[in-house]
């Protein structure tokens, strides 16, 4: 697994989340076909499917399109900021500041967190871009929550 995705996996892991991870946009689709999660971390750059036509179709699918999402990403322009909220992510999140991740997570899970919880296990689900071109490795997360 890319180190990338294996430092946000440690990140929510730490924070009692179950992490699902996929290689990249097209499977986080197919999963979601097949089941729901409670929230989706998503690089934009990825192939196949990338983070701005994931969190389209997400948005445009009635079963998921509530679900909280937050974009994690190297793109740090103002444009790319306001083309993710537009399209419908909740939070933007620029890699990778631990705090600012389980933060953003907590936030739009409505969730304190560790030390502050009340112990009930979350359920976080990464799909994953491997492609060569991104150094870290990219991201798209599906996270569910038992509360």
């Amino acid at each position: 697994m890319p180190f990338f995705r294996q430092l946000v996996k440690g990140y929510l892991q730490s924070e009692d989340y179950d992490v699902t991870i996929v290689e990249d946009g097209q499977q986080a689709l197919d999963l979601l076909a097949e089941r729901c999660f409670d929230l989706l971390i998503s690089d934009i750059e990825m192939p196949r499917v990338n983070g701005f036509e994931l969190i389209q179709q997400v948005r445009a699918n009635s079963q998921h399109k509530e679900m909280p999402a937050i974009a994690l990403t190297s793109l740090n322009s103002d444009e790319d900021r306001a083309k993710a909220l537009s399209l419908g992510f909740n939070r933007y999140q620029v890699k990778i500041n631990r705090e600012g991740i389980l933060s953003a997570v907590a936030d739009v899970l409505r969730r304190p967190l560790a030390g502050g919880h009340d112990g009930s296990p979350n359920e976080a689900s990464i799909p994953t871009n491997t492609s060569s071109s991104q150094a870290s490795g990219s991201l798209t997360e599906l996270t569910n929550v038992s509360t």
